[in-house]
């Protein structure tokens, strides 16, 4: 090969390169943080050990009568307990939000859509919309845990957001045998989940005025906090977030468990993309 090729060749992969620079540094300005955009539609497994992300989060007790979001700056503080001082609750549930007022980005619903539709093929290929495959399988319904249903290895293994390891199963409808959907947790109450659709799918978590020990993801009222592992005792439940199967009344990812008449009686059939798109828009973007 020629010098004029080689230096040819460099150039052009000077060029690549920093087109490439400009490239990422252009997503990062548009979407206000670095995202890899394949993360969700590609990878299988998704390794929560080192996802601690920094930085402030707004804060909204779900069920206050008006919206009351606040800006969680400083988690050390147990803000989360101080709210619950405020308004005279012993437990309550907050979601949590990195995006508010951050306008509806077509990567967000396409990530949402994502989750949601390889949940549901996943939950249908292993057979668990018949919750006694489901059971078989290992699934169970913890104390205090109601209509959840978990499969602790899928909860242990470091790992959320993987549709084919999904940490809990909830069941609904009259005998309540009918799949309704699917939560993802955190496995430690110190993590934070990824918010990877923007402000369309917001975490939640449960607090208590009395630390209490979150075995199997729930509080175990009975158990001695001496006994329970550091990273599962605290004031605050690990974080969650749900997937609706059937028609809930406040979107697809909503945070109340309650889902009403229409909800409890609609079917549990899978969702269009175009369908699930128009339903994101109406109810789960809040803004």
């Amino acid at each position: 090969m020629t010098k004029h090729k080689l230096k040819d060749n460099y150039e052009v992969s000077v060029l690549c390169s920093l087109s490439l620079v400009v490239l990422c540094v252009g997503l990062f300005y548009f979407t206000g943080e670095s995202i890899n955009v394949h993360e969700i539609h590609e990878s299988k497994l998704y390794d929560m050990s080192y996802k601690k992300y920094e930085g402030e989060r707004y804060v909204n007790s779900v069920y206050k009568p008006e919206d009351n979001w606040e800006l969680q700056k400083n988690k050390k503080y147990r803000w989360d307990v101080q709210i619950n001082k405020r308004y005279g609750w012993d437990a309550q549930i907050y979601e949590v939000d990195r995006f508010r007022n951050e306008p509806l980005r077509n990567m967000y619903l396409e990530n949402a859509w994502s989750i949601y539709n390889r949940t549901y093929e996943a939950v249908e290929e292993e057979g668990w919309f018949n919750k006694t495959k489901a059971k078989n399988d290992g699934f169970y319904v913890p104390r205090w845990a109601g209509n959840h249903y978990i499969k602790d290895k899928f909860w242990e293994d470091n790992m959320t957001m993987d549709p084919e390891r999904p940490e809990f199963l909830m069941y609904g409808g009259e005998g309540n045998d009918k799949l309704i959907g699917v939560m993802y947790m955190l496995d430690a109450v110190e993590k934070e989940g990824q918010q990877f659709a923007g402000p369309i799918v917001k975490w939640h978590y449960h607090t208590y005025y009395k630390k209490k020990c979150f075995s199997n993801g729930f509080p175990d009222h009975g158990k001695r906090l001496g006994k329970c592992p550091d990273k599962l005792v605290s004031h605050s439940s690990p974080e969650m977030f749900h997937v609706w199967f059937i028609d809930h009344p406040e979107g697809v990812f909503a945070t109340p468990m309650s889902v009403g008449r229409q909800g409890s009686k609609s079917s549990n059939e899978k969702m269009k993309k175009e369908e699930f798109y128009e339903k994101v828009k109406e109810d789960d973007y809040d803004q």
